[in-house]
């Protein structure tokens, strides 16, 4: 949790907390402006629900399925919400490219001077890549589990 503190988060316990209600009562009942989902159908009511007015969300993942049972469409009208799916497998070579170029021209220069870093929880060493699979399912890394190819 203190890690995630340090990263300006305020951390919320998925397992034991309704994080949408925690979500509401942090923000007085406003919720959050943006979401970037990577469960998708699993947490999709969730994220609706504390989605401020206005809010966007953005589903870049199904690791929670990819099909919503009982969306809520006029919860989903009330509160104006722009909801988007992204993928870049979908995406043309072209398109590819452009976002390929863009990452080049504005996050690579950030990562460069140090102004934005990944947040790397641990470090494998390639032949020990069960720990590293077995860390990730457990699911409670903060950041990137890296396998590292030496030689």
């Amino acid at each position: 949790m203190r890690r995630r503190c340090r990263l300006g988060g305020q951390p919320i316990n998925y397992r034991t907390d309704d994080f949408a209600a925690v979500i509401l009562s942090q923000t007085r009942g406003r919720g959050v402006d943006i979401i970037l989902d990577i469960m998708g159908a699993s947490y999709f009511k969730s994220n609706l629900t504390a989605l401020a007015r206005d809010g966007r969300l953005v589903v870049i993942g199904f690791l929670g399925g990819a099909i919503a049972d009982g969306v809520d469409l006029q919860a989903m009208a009330l509160k104006r919400a722009t909801i988007t799916g992204s993928t870049m497998r979908a995406r043309t070579a072209q398109e590819k490219a452009r976002i390929a170029a863009e990452l080049r021209a504005q996050v690579w220069p950030l990562l460069a001077s140090g102004q934005c870093r990944p947040v790397i929880d641990q470090v494998f060493r390639l032949e020990d890549a069960p720990l590293a699979h077995a860390r990730m399912e457990r699911g409670d890394h903060i950041g990137k589990i890296v396998l590292q190819v030496t030689g």
